[in-house]
């Protein structure tokens, strides 16, 4: 992936890239007990033509915290 395709994207541009999923902090006693840096979101983006073509090894992972 592109770097300029990361960047545009983690300020606000999705045109570029679908977000596949996320999972968030959850330190809760009944969930998974699972922290993200200071208490965080991960974010995982594919481009759209990676994703039509199930190309899932193109996907990035950007972590966003406080």
């Amino acid at each position: 992936m592109p770097e300029q395709t990361a960047v545009a994207i983690v300020h606000g541009d999705y045109r570029l890239g679908n977000l596949l999923f996320q999972i968030d902090t959850d330190e809760e006693e009944s969930g998974p007990g699972w922290m993200w840096g200071d208490c965080g979101t991960m974010f995982f983006w594919i481009r759209r033509q990676d994703l039509a073509a199930k190309r899932f090894d193109n996907c990035w992972q950007v972590l966003q915290c406080s």
